[in-house]
Formats: C-alpha cells, structure tokens, sequence
C-alpha cells in the first residue's frame, strides 16, 4: 500500500510539473546536468518535450501497475531525467531528490505474485527498508556537515553553527539575501535565547536522523521532528520543502517496522546519547526503587 501510495503522489508531481515544459525549452544549453547533455544534439526544444512525456508515461506505468519492474523503472528514469533538466537551469533544489532516491531504490523490489512466499516478502521488506533508510540517511548527512563545517570555523576562529548566536545571524542573511519577510524569522532575531536550542536541537535531529530506522521506536518522533522542521524552515525563511514532507508523513508515520505500541520508559532510553544517560539514571538507587 505504501509502495502504491509512493507512485500516486510520483504521478502527482509529474503532471504539477508538466506544464514546466514550455520553460524549459527556452532555457540555455550550457548548463545541462550530465543526465540530459544529449540534449545539446537533439536541442532543448525536442528535449524538454521527450521528458516530459517520459515522466508522466513513467509515473503513470509506476502508479497503475506498481507491482512490475519495468513500470517502476520507467518511472525512476524518467524522474532522473526531467529533475536533471529542471535543474540545469543554473540553480539546484532538493524538493524533490528524496522521492528521486527513493523511486531509484524501489526498482529493485521483487515481482510478487497473488501469493508470495516467506522469502519474497522478506525481499521486499529489506528493499522498502533501504529506501526509507536512505532517505534518513541524506538528513544525518546534512547534521554531520554541519558538525564538520562548525569545526573548520572554529580552527579558523569564526563563528560557528554551535554559537549562541548562529541561528539569528543565519535567519538575518537569509532574509536580506532574497530580500523575504518572515515575522517568525525576525522574532527569532531578536530572541537568541529561543533560536539557540532550536539550532542546537535541529543539529542533534539531523545528526541521529539515520539512528531512527535501527531504533523503531524513535521512528514517529524523529519523522514528526522532521516534519516540524521543514515546516518551521518555511515560517522562518521561506524555504518550502513540501515533497519531502509528504515522503516522510507516508513512510515515517505508517511505517510497517513501526512497533505497535512503545512505552516512553523505551523510547527515552533509545535516544541516542541522552538515553545512555538516561538509563543509568533509571538505574540508580533511589530511581529504580521508586518506580512501579
């Protein structure tokens, strides 16, 4: 069902973005991304008009028969080509790269019958599995840049992502960079002593973001962590992310690794670093012999 429910909102983009196609083939040539550069030799024109139609025929194939290798691969190249031409325009998004990863991965599900056996529906949990994981991983990725980027500041003595300061000064170069107006964003500004923890507290979701699909009972608080922030990202400087939030709402939420109920005494002490912490408080003495 969520396999199914991944190509209906693939089908979605491809025909929002359909349209696009007219733009596209008045755009410059020497830009192309290495996945469309046969279109110096066929011309933007054709170009843009021959991917557009393989988006959609490949999100249409993906989304009726769903089930078949040959629909979804379709549906991942024609994905590859359109988001690499869309992008050749001289500057790179990401709204939609999660689903573009993700679709790459699916190809790889086993063709399931009416009656699959133990081993196919192992198969195909393991490859459900590695697409969602790879999705968590690009937002650990993005937390260890950070982490990465924070430490060659400070060798050099500047500023970094852990000052108490460093969201505000982030919030106030934005804004004046694209010149937009978020009266959350400048509130932030103006109180560092609620933008701090939330830099702070942003760093550590995306850090452990991967940690989430190994602990399954963190898995609806981090997707619900991810979720917030995307959103708080557009209320503060106007950057909208919706494709990657409806990605993580299908998978993240109704997960099929997802336990069916999970104690918060579990989910604490599956935090990562705080929950070590936490279990050797719940193990001292005066807290063990007053729980229940």
């Amino acid at each position: 069902m969520l396999v199914s429910a991944f190509y209906a909102g693939l089908l979605y983009f491809a025909l929002t973005d359909a349209p696009s196609w007219a733009e596209l083939s008045e755009m410059g040539q020497a830009g192309l991304l290495w996945p469309v550069a046969w279109a110096h030799v066929t011309g933007l024109p054709v170009a843009a008009a021959v991917v557009t139609v393989l988006y959609l025929t490949g999100a249409l194939a993906a989304a009726i028969a769903p089930g078949h290798r040959l629909g979804r691969a379709l549906a991942a190249f024609g994905m590859l080509e359109f988001t690499a031409l869309h992008y050749s325009a001289g500057k790179i998004g990401h709204g939609t790269h999660l689903w573009l990863l993700a679709a790459i991965v699916l190809i790889f599900l086993p063709d399931v019958g009416r009656s699959p056996g133990r081993r196919e529906r192992q198969s195909y949990l393991n490859v459900f599995w590695t697409a969602h994981a790879l999705i968590l991983l690009t937002y650990s990725m993005s937390g260890l840049g950070k982490l990465l980027g924070a430490l060659r500041q400070a060798s050099q003595g500047q500023i970094t992502a852990f000052h108490p300061q460093a969201m505000a000064l982030h919030i106030a170069d934005r804004l004046t960079e694209t010149g937009s107006r978020s009266p959350v964003g400048l509130w932030l500004v103006d109180h560092v002593a609620v933008s701090w923890p939330l830099m702070l507290g942003t760093i550590y979701l995306q850090i452990f973001t991967f940690w989430s699909i190994f602990r399954p009972s963190l898995l609806r608080l981090w997707t619900g962590g991810l979720i917030a922030f995307h959103v708080a990202t557009y209320w503060v400087l106007g950057i909208r992310f919706a494709p990657p939030i409806l990605l993580l709402a299908m998978w993240g939420l109704a997960s099929p690794f997802l336990p069916s109920q999970t104690p918060l005494k579990v989910m604490l002490t599956d935090l990562p670093i705080a929950g070590f912490v936490i279990k050797k408080w719940l193990k001292s003495p005066s807290v063990s012999h007053s729980m229940p």
